[in-house]
């Protein structure tokens, strides 16, 4: 039997299916017998999709969640607009092409001037509103003004790559 610990789900449609993606940091998953004992636990990243739902029974060697191993994803936690902060052109960002997917990015830089921090921020409904402060190589996925759903990745930030060395 599956339960989950510390673990904030919320349902995201990104037009092709509907994913659950986890908005805490430290979350976890036991796994329990009939008897209520802890058979293992595992901890689940932020931004990972569960992939089971909690009280649901699992047999062995069946997926529980995945995630991004080579990124860590910031995402909007409300429905809004984006509004980005300190998100200047060959300031705080240069555009740079994704060598897999041929999009075009925006990257956050160091910048010279250290009173501009580059923010992305979720205008929602009334006065609710979400900051996401970017550090640098940070990749912006949205633009400026577009609609976001609760869910959504708004940045990649990605992990140091260890390399193999032969």
């Amino acid at each position: 039997r599956v339960e989950l610990d510390n673990v904030r789900v919320i349902d995201y449609d990104d037009g092709e299916e509907s994913h659950s993606v986890v908005l805490s940091r430290a979350g976890e998953i036991k796994l329990i017998d009939e008897s209520g004992k802890v058979l293992s636990s595992y901890n689940v990243p932020n931004g990972a999709e569960m992939l089971v739902e909690e009280g649901e029974k699992v047999p062995k060697g069946v997926p529980l969640c995945r995630w991004d191993p080579y990124n860590a994803l910031i995402f909007s936690e409300i429905d809004g607009v984006i509004e980005y902060k300190d998100v200047l052109p060959e300031i705080t960002y240069t555009e740079d092409t994704d060598s897999q997917t041929g999009h075009r990015e925006k990257v956050i830089i160091d910048s010279k001037d250290r009173t501009l921090v580059p923010t992305v921020i979720v205008k929602g409904d009334g006065d609710r509103i979400r900051e996401s402060t970017l550090p640098v190589d940070t990749h912006i996925v949205v633009d400026d003004g577009e609609k976001v759903q609760a869910g959504q990745v708004l940045a990649k930030i990605p992990r140091a790559a260890s390399k193999s060395k032969d």
